[in-house]
């Protein structure tokens, strides 16, 4: 009776992990195909999948022991959302695994306070997002000390916020028409269309056709044009 007890128990252990390691094999192919399509631009097909992906995250995490296997995909919600501009959801958006994406999710997270007032015109307001882009890059400083990027985003916007209060840089922090060296920002340099340099000066040679070149040797023989010999 015992043995008969055991065996059960056993396959209906190994059942239940079949299930769990089918369930997890579909949700890492869906966050895979999430992120191929992000990677060619594809963010639609990207979003379907992620909300397959979350699909499988909320099966998941009702398992005991289990769950905790079954990250999120906020991260690359936050990175198409990032790319499709659109800030405001992103800055509102609440992670549910945060000691494991937090530090990423942070950065892009104060990137989107940033863009949010790059266009404002309003002292006071571009102040207040400086401030939360800030304490963003923080508090990934705080979780990864080592993190060039957020460290480098908070020291200039540090600088960026000191001027702008003491009214020594104008705004918006974006111009509007970027100038011929460009504008510098957080991203970097900005850049701008290149000038058109004019007509090319690439010759093409296009080789003549057959008929051209019967006409260029016309009352010629084949094996008595004439040889030039050098001397010697």
């Amino acid at each position: 009776m015992r043995k008969a007890v055991a065996c059960l128990s056993l396959i209906l252990l190994g059942s239940f992990f079949s299930v769990v390691v089918l369930y997890y094999g579909k949700y890492q192919l869906e966050i895979g195909k999430a992120v191929e399509s992000f990677l060619v631009f594809d963010v639609g097909d990207a979003e379907d999948r992620l909300g397959i992906a979350q699909s499988y995250v909320d099966y998941g995490r009702r398992l005991p022991l289990i769950g905790e296997f079954f990250k999120g995909p906020e991260l690359k919600r936050a990175e198409i959302d990032y790319w499709q501009k659109e800030y405001q959801s992103l800055v509102n958006q609440k992670i549910t695994d945060p000691e494991s994406v937090e530090p990423i999710f942070n950065l892009i997270k104060g990137n989107s306070f940033y863009r949010m007032v790059e266009s404002e015109r309003d002292r006071a307001t571009v102040i207040e997002g400086l401030e939360s882009a800030i304490a963003s890059f923080v508090q990934v400083i705080n979780k990864d000390e080592h993190n060039i990027d957020a460290a480098f985003n908070y020291e200039y916007l540090v600088r960026v916020r000191d001027d702008v209060a003491k009214r020594k840089r104008k705004l918006p922090l974006k111009p509007e028409i970027p100038s011929d060296n460009g504008q510098q920002s957080l991203h970097g340099q900005e850049g701008r269309q290149g000038k058109d340099s004019g007509a090319s000066t690439i010759k093409i040679h296009v080789p003549s056709d057959g008929d051209q070149r019967k006409n260029e040797n016309e009352g010629q023989d084949a094996g008595k044009g004439a040889v030039k010999r050098g001397k010697g």
